[in-house]
């Protein structure tokens, strides 16, 4: 707060007592305690002056008395601040009507004095007082000038507690003076005094608050003339000048682009100091997240013509400060190895030069002691203690040692565990569902996942405002922890209404659709999050949040689905390379939203010296507003193997429907003609019995269940799919085949945001009716989507004669993934890879023939869709193979 907001009291006291007041005989006691301090550097002699200062100040008005300064003298020397309770009981022992206290603080060349007035015998905080002043030199003149304010406000108490009678007056006119940009009118509509009114000086005291808080001034006083209309009442204010420009200086390791980011003092804004202290600590700690810990910033002020300045902010860099080494004290049950895992501060490397650890972060290093206090909390340790860091910077200000100091104690188990309060189970349901369990290792992870289970299962009962609150009692002797978990259930709640936000593209009713609670339905916490997850899958969005807030009622709730909407447009690229194709180019133009309707288009190409193939897709997720999906597709296909040539085209029919929650079922009718010529003569014998021309009518049913929690990044869940296709018989057409083929996907969430993935494939096709399989619905394994490390299409039965793969009519595949993120903010993933899997021909299954091939690869969730960039090697080469290969696609999935 401005001094010149404070000085109201003196002056309006000063109008006040001229007119309407007498004084009481008896002075004010009051007395001025010893001012708390907050500094790096020892300012006891700093607030010794200022109280001194203070009691002359007021010892000057004959209506105050200050009580003996000697009984302020002994406090200090105890070396106690008083708390406000105790200030209330020392100036009532004392017999002071009012008390003093407060505190000094320094931060740099800054110096702030805070006074707060207590009213002893209300026990009520009567007033506040503040300065603040850069330089120790200045601050005897300004702490002069807090001590009129702080009399001010003593002798305007006084009248409060019948010291003086005062008699009521009239506001006869109200008036501003000083403002030059800022109009009268908007001035006057931040106060609450009135013309024609009774004059208050509390209301006149918040109306100068109300307007030094509009920010565009910086002094506000108050000026009070006694007419015969009445109080004449000014408000006089000196208008802050407006910033021109906003510089930066002195920055070389960091852009000037990135710093304006962060800083909220903009060029055409009203000047505001306060502003620019923030400023100054918002851009230190940029520096500190860059390693410069040492950075110091200041800022300087240039007037450029009356009302307008120039605002630059003056940086001193200085150097990076890398982590040299981080040690610990104390620990005996956990190393320093499994210490530093849990730590995001880590000690400086060669590689920091590309992941940037290693760069000292004091925030950063905050955290990391929770983590280690964590640690110890979820291993038993519950009277574990981290004391705070010692942190030694060199000589040379290049390197920071880090000493943390441990005091583990003794492992704690579980003891008794109870739930208890509101129950809606039986105590046995709900500690079924609990992890923790007596005799366990107590752990506070585990105790925190059990009150969010519980919570889960009384707001999948409606209770969204459920406290519960788990109760521990530590036996030291025992070295257990009983753990009651006190359960509040509340009122039961209903959904009064669902808000859409964000949606700027997709139509409301294609989020709403996607959501499993409803409104006027009571609050499901289940559906809640599942709703999430469907939206989540759709692809449409980067981020999906669903929030609550107070309904019209204590019993209703309204949900907020806010949604960021991403590109669901893309033109997809993919290459590779085959032994059969070469080199492979395929595009595709695609959209997912069309419209913000949720259907999808897409036309896609791929061509290459033996391949041409260009399809048209459809599909409708919502037909006529229903759970049923329906599409179509139109395809060409031209493909030149080795012996012969494939001619196709045709297109199918598509069709889906919700089983039950996240199962559905898919029905696909495919009619295609597919001609077969340029057959060599000294083809396989399976390829010869191809030539011809032949129509291919079949039908596809696969039912598919996925919990995946993400369409294109999943970290958890899994998709399970088991599909059957049936050609010919009473489908007509030349072939007769079926073909069977089962595909599971897990994700197993790990720690530190990394993911294990397990894929397997089962296949099996056969013909009927004494026609043989196609060739083109045979199994062929190899490629990025099946055995990583091998040509594409190059694993699989071979001609016994022309050594050409034929492929198998069963198969089996199983990919293991290990992925950790590389770099979150870009969603960029790395991953570790096994393949094994073959494809056998008819009598044909031996497990010991399985091929295998291992690698690593990149995953980027780039704007114009997912990028794979994976190198496999072959485990088990076999004559006239190659060692590895490297393969690449953008838009792809797997």
């Amino acid at each position: 707060m401005s001094r010149s907001v404070l000085v109201i009291a003196g002056l309006f006291l000063l109008s006040y007592l001229n007119t309407s007041a007498t004084f009481a005989q008896e002075p004010l006691k009051v007395m001025i305690l010893p001012l708390s301090t907050h500094s790096k550097e020892d300012i006891s002699g700093i607030e010794r002056d200022v109280v001194g200062r203070l009691a002359e100040i007021l010892e000057k008005a004959p209506e105050i008395e200050v009580i003996d300064g000697k009984k302020t003298q002994r406090i200090r020397e105890r070396g106690k601040v008083l708390s406000e309770g105790e200030a209330y009981a020392t100036g009532e022992r004392e017999g002071a009507e009012f008390v003093l206290t407060g505190s000094i603080s320094k931060v740099g060349e800054w110096v702030s004095v805070d006074i707060r007035i207590l009213n002893v015998r209300d026990r009520r905080l009567a007033g506040l007082a503040y300065t603040e002043v850069k330089g120790v030199e200045a601050l005897p003149q300004r702490v002069s000038a807090l001590g009129e304010d702080v009399k001010g406000m003593l002798l305007r108490e006084a009248l409060a507690i019948g010291k003086v009678f005062v008699r009521k007056e009239i506001i006869g006119r109200i008036d501003v003076a000083g403002n030059k940009r800022i109009e009268k009118e908007a001035i006057l509509a931040r106060i609450k005094s009135r013309e024609g009114e009774p004059f208050s000086r509390e209301r006149i005291e918040e109306d100068l608050k109300a307007i030094y808080g509009m920010g565009y001034f910086s002094d506000v006083v108050v000026d009070i003339v006694d007419t015969a209309g009445g109080k004449e009442v000014t408000f006089i204010v000196k208008e802050r000048p407006l910033i021109r420009e906003v510089g930066i200086g002195g920055n070389r390791e960091i852009k000037k682009e990135k710093i304006e980011e962060v800083i909220e003092t903009k060029p055409h804004t009203v000047l505001n100091l306060t502003l620019l202290k923030e400023d100054m600590e918002r851009i230190k700690a940029l520096y500190r997240s860059e390693g410069f810990y040492l950075a110091e910033v200041d800022y300087r002020i240039d007037p450029v013509k009356e009302g307008e300045v120039n605002v630059t902010f003056l940086i001193h860099e200085g150097i990076k400060v890398k982590v040299g080494r981080i040690s610990f004290i104390g620990n005996r049950v956990f190393s320093e190895k499994d210490l530093k895992k849990v730590m995001k501060t880590k000690e400086w490397s060669i590689l920091s030069l590309i992941t940037k650890r290693g760069i000292y972060d004091d925030f950063l290093l905050e955290r990391d002691i929770n983590a280690i206090l964590a640690k110890y909390y979820d291993n038993g340790y519950v009277r574990a203690e981290v004391g705070p860091p010692q942190v030694e910077v060199s000589q040379d200000k290049e390197w920071i040692y880090i000493t943390i100091p441990i005091k583990e104690g003794e492992q704690y188990r579980v003891g008794k565990v109870d739930v208890a309060g509101d129950l809606i189970r039986s105590k046995i349901e709900l500690l079924e569902d609990l992890r923790t369990k007596e005799g366990a290792l107590y752990s506070r992870s585990a105790v925190s996942r059990d009150i969010s289970r519980l919570a889960e299962i009384y707001g999948d009962e409606g209770y969204a405002f459920v406290d519960v609150k788990p109760l521990t009692r530590i036996d030291d002797r025992k070295r257990v922890v009983d753990v009651t978990f006190n359960i509040t259930k509340g009122e039961k709640v209903y959904i009064e209404r669902i808000d859409i936000k964000g949606n700027t593209r997709t139509r409301d009713k294609v989020i709403r659709r996607e959501l499993e609670v409803y409104e006027g339905e009571p609050y499901y916490a289940t559906g809640i999050k599942r709703s999430k997850r469907n939206l989540n899958r759709l692809g449409y969005f980067d981020e999906v949040k669903i929030t609550s807030k107070p309904g019209s009622a204590p019993d209703r709730m309204v949900l907020e689905v806010d949604v960021k909407e991403r590109p669901t447009g893309a033109i997809a690229a993919g290459a590779g390379y085959s032994s059969v194709d070469h080199f492979i180019i395929s595009t595709s133009i695609s959209e997912n939203n069309l419209f913000g309707t949720g259907r999808k288009v897409k036309l896609e190409a791929t061509l290459s010296s033996t391949t041409k193939r260009y399809d048209i897709s459809f599909t409708e997720p919502w037909l006529l507003d229903r759970p049923i999906s329906a599409g179509f597709d139109l395809f060409r296909l031209d493909r030149e193997y080795p012996d012969f040539t494939r001619y196709s085209n045709g297109g199918d029919v598509r069709f889906g429907f919700k089983v039950y929650k996240d199962t559905n079922l898919f029905l696909m009718y495919k009619l295609e003609e597919v001609e077969v010529k340029d057959v060599a003569s000294d083809a396989s014998v399976i390829i010869k019995e191809q030539e011809g021309r032949r129509v291919e009518s079949s039908i596809t049913t696969s039912l598919t269940r996925d919990t995946r929690n993400s369409f294109f990044d999943p970290t958890e869940g899994s998709k399970v799919e088991l599909s059957v296709e049936f050609a010919g018989g009473p489908l007509d057409g030349d072939t007769n085949f079926a073909k069977y083929v089962i595909t599971g996907d897990k994700y197993f969430p790990m720690p530190k945001d990394t993911t294990l993935r397990v894929r397997g494939i089962l296949g099996y096709v056969h013909s009927f009716g004494g026609k043989s399989i196609p060739v083109y619905e045979r199994f062929f394994l190899g490629g990025i989507n099946t055995l990583r490390g091998f040509k594409t299409r190059s694993i699989g039965p071979k001609d016994e004669v022309t050594g050409e793969v034929i492929g198998g009519d069963k198969e089996i595949v199983l990919n293991l993934e290990y992925i950790f993120p590389l770099f979150k903010e870009q969603r960029v993933k790395g991953l570790v890879f096994f393949d094994a899997g073959n494809a056998y021909d008819v009598g044909e299954f031996d497990l010991g023939d399985i091929r295998t091939s291992a690698g690593f690869g990149i995953r980027w969730l780039s704007p114009i869709g997912p990028l794979r960039l994976e190198w496999g090697y072959v485990l088990d080469r076999k004559a006239g193979e190659e060692s590895s290969q490297f393969e690449f696609a953008v838009g792809a999935t797997f």
